[in-house]
């Protein structure tokens, strides 16, 4: 476990890392938000309504 004079240091370290890997990452793509909106809305949706029958 790290001590508080420790925590800062890494804290910024690791929100540096990050931040980079999330500039040179490429966006969310076509397949990514159809996988998004089916396992995050369609398929709860459906199981909401299979449960009311």
């Amino acid at each position: 476990m790290m001590s508080n004079s420790n925590l800062a240091p890494e804290l910024e370290r690791r929100l540096e890392q990050v931040e980079r890997e999330a500039q040179t990452s490429p966006a969310l793509g076509a397949k990514d938000w159809l996988f998004l909106f089916v396992s995050g809305v369609l398929l709860p949706a459906l199981l909401l309504i299979w449960g009311w029958m």
